[in-house]
């Protein structure tokens, strides 16, 4: 029989256990999930049997270095947030945790911050990547809702294994994750170049640094090089970055100022 000491602290282990185990089934390592461990080369990882693993969250953690943004669900309300080795399901859908990503980095708003992106490469985007001083993220529409997108970190492709110049193309990530995109190989890389730009512009903006123009686009961004990165980024250097330094943020400033007036205006001529 056990006296109350040997008692409280067999008790004590049981919910410690118990919170340990529940709080790996909301932020769960990758190494542990069936789902994960089980992959084939050049198949995407199953998001369905990787769901039956995990306990729903409903927050993100910005801290740390996003490998992709995976919308999931019948309505796509539900996604998947990728990390090194670590991976959530939050109760957002990924165009919410995209501008959160946005409102966490910079206090910035998506309209605003397309135009202004747009504004540096002088032509209109159907959509365009979003970006703090260390990583950006690319979007790519899924097939079936065109309006919701899914969003993976270019700089931590590793490989698009088995990929031919058709749709779709399957891009592995360095940390062994494979996502599927309704994308050809060709495209992918656009993308991914594109990317890397608009990187290269937040970076030359939030941090001064002394930079000598012909530094290649990948060394100036501290980006994995990778032969696919290598390709996107090809011939790329510090001064093909598009626009002028340090007037990224002003820009911005300007046309959020000018948006809400403009909504201001046309709000007020609806109720008068």
């Amino acid at each position: 029989m056990l006296n109350k000491k040997e008692a409280n602290w067999n008790a004590g282990s049981e919910q410690e256990q118990f919170a340990q185990n529940h709080e790996n089934l909301f932020s769960p390592k990758l190494e542990n999930l069936t789902a994960f461990k089980k992959r084939k080369k050049g198949v995407a990882v199953n998001l369905d049997h990787l769901a039956k693993e995990m306990s729903i969250n409903t927050t993100a953690d910005f801290n740390k270095e996003i490998f992709a943004i995976i919308p999931y669900g019948k309505k796509l309300c539900q996604s998947f947030m990728l990390y090194k080795d670590e991976i959530n399901l939050i109760e957002q859908t990924s165009i919410q945790l995209a501008k959160k990503y946005l409102e966490e980095s910079w206090h910035m708003e998506m309209k605003s911050y397309k135009e202004t992106v747009e504004s540096f490469f002088g032509q209109i985007f159907n959509n365009i990547p979003i970006s703090n001083s260390d990583y950006s993220l690319m979007p790519f529409s899924t097939k079936f809702r065109p309006m919701k997108y899914l969003w993976i970190n270019p700089g931590q492709i590793f490989d698009l294994p088995l990929s031919k110049e058709v749709a779709p193309t399957m891009i592995e990530l360095t940390n062994g994750f494979t996502i599927e995109v309704d994308r050809k190989k060709r495209r992918v890389i656009e993308k991914m170049k594109q990317s890397f730009l608009t990187h290269g512009i937040i970076k030359r903006d939030s941090i001064n640094q002394p930079v000598n123009i012909t530094m290649g686009l990948l060394e100036y961004l501290e980006v994995n090089s990778t032969q696919i990165t290598r390709q996107a980024a090809k011939n790329c250097e510090f001064q093909h970055i598009p626009g002028f330094a340090h007037t990224f943020f002003s820009t911005y400033s300007e046309l959020h100022d000018n948006r809400v007036i403009s909504d201001f205006l046309r709000e007020k001529e609806i109720y008068e």
